[in-house]
């Protein structure tokens, strides 16, 4: 049998084959891949097997800020992805203080959530949260925050004069003191970075009301009497009662004597005049004051004065002395009310 083939021919064959076999296997593991960089793509022939190999073999660093869509261990398939954003520079102005950051995130929102800044609601902020980041943006917070205060002022009372028929005209007695009442404020505060911005009142109300001072205004005339006569001068020291009284009516009262000057509730000065008019105290409800009266005994007299052991058909005489005081003591006499 002839040899087909020489030995050269075969090795030559075999090493052609041997040749295919590894451009095969070679071919097979070669592969395409997209890099797409802040949007950029392009596509590269590469026989790496991981996106570390790839980067490595490109010459591609990825910065602590940037973001890649792979992990670097990652296996790659034929016509695999790598995505990458470039981090740019943002700079952030709150509480006080300017911060550069890097950054890869897309939106204001995303790049607070991302560096943990805190933004109430209040706060205002230089741009929305939807806003692109860009490359050199500047971002300011103003912090707002706010308060309420209150104050409270006076309110002053009002005086009421009342008429009373019962004081001589002229005469003004306070019958109740007045007290000033309370008004409670409630103001808004708002801060713009601790600095005060607004003031708002937004309550005000009277937590105390006011106490009215009341003032009594005497509007009873004097009566004009006539100049005692001699005999009722001498009945006012002790002697008969005057023949030519007038009165219009006369009850037996318990009066006692008291001294020492002051001043009587319709505002004079009491007196003990023995040839005029002299001062009584009385119980208003009785004798009212300014009443004209001749009292047994003692002479004539003007209710003028009031005291609080003074109720009922009781009546204190003025004297002009401590000794004539207790010299008349206390009687039961007749008080005669003058026309």
């Amino acid at each position: 049998m002839k040899r087909l083939f020489s030995k050269s021919v075969f090795i030559a064959l075999f090493a052609a084959a041997t040749m295919l076999t590894v451009v095969m296997a070679v071919n097979s593991m070669k592969k395409h891949i997209t890099i797409v960089i802040d949007g950029k793509e392009q596509v590269i022939e590469t026989y790496s097997e991981t996106v570390e190999g790839v980067l490595s073999e490109m010459g591609i660093t990825v910065a602590e800020k940037d973001k890649m869509d792979r992990s670097t261990s990652d296996v790659l398939a034929k016509n695999d992805k790598i995505e990458i954003i470039r981090a740019v520079p943002v700079e952030l102005t709150a509480d006080g203080a300017t911060v550069r950051f890097m950054t890869a995130e897309k939106t204001v929102e995303a790049f607070f959530t991302a560096e943990n800044v805190v933004v109430n609601e209040a706060d205002i902020v230089s741009a929305a949260m939807t806003d692109a980041v860009y490359s050199g943006m500047q971002v300011s917070v103003i912090r707002v925050t706010g308060e309420v205060v209150y104050e409270t002022q006076p309110v002053d009372f009002a005086v009421q004069e009342v008429k009373d028929s019962n004081l001589l005209k002229g005469t003004k007695i306070v019958k109740q003191e007045g007290a000033q009442g309370e008004r409670k404020i409630t103001r808004q505060r708002t801060y713009e970075d601790g600095i005060l911005v607004s003031e708002v009142e937004v309550g005000n109300e009277i937590v105390k009301s006011p106490v009215d001072k009341i003032v009594a205004v005497g509007t009873k005339v004097p009566v004009v009497a006539k100049k005692p006569s001699a005999s009722s001068i001498y009945a006012s020291r002790g002697g008969a009662i005057p023949s030519s009284l007038s009165y219009s009516s006369s009850f037996r009262v318990s009066a006692t004597a008291y001294a020492g000057h002051g001043v009587t509730a319709t505002g004079t000065v009491p007196v003990r005049n023995e040839g005029g008019w002299s001062t009584i105290a009385v119980d208003r409800n009785v004798i009212p004051l300014g009443t004209r009266v001749y009292v047994e005994g003692y002479g004539y007299a003007i209710a003028e004065d009031v005291g609080g052991a003074i109720v009922g058909n009781k009546i204190d005489l003025y004297m002009n002395s401590t000794s004539a005081a207790l010299t008349w003591g206390r009687r039961t006499v007749t008080i005669y009310i003058l026309d």
